[in-house]
């Protein structure tokens, strides 16, 4: 954060990160939300918006684990010590 002043190229982590702060900053109260053409509103709380930049950061590492599990397996094996 210190050395990327563009926001452009701060990491998902770090953009999550702003994004919750923002929220928390503009209002702890909630803000109603208007969803498409029939006004669905939706309340947007600090909570909410917790909960869902927590998925958004996890859903990427479930996504690429199983592919690159075989690595990891393999990495472990050939560190081990069999005695």
């Amino acid at each position: 954060m210190f050395y990327l002043n563009d926001n452009t190229k701060w990491p998902l982590q770090v953009l999550l990160r702003s994004i919750v702060i923002d929220m928390n900053a503009l209002n702890t109260r909630g803000v109603t939300a208007v969803i498409g053409q029939d006004a669905t509103k939706i309340m947007l709380t600090p909570e909410n918006i917790k909960a869902a930049t927590i998925i958004f950061s996890i859903v990427p590492i479930l996504l690429v684990y199983p592919f690159l599990q075989k690595y990891f397996v393999k990495g472990i094996m050939l560190g081990s010590v069999k005695g």
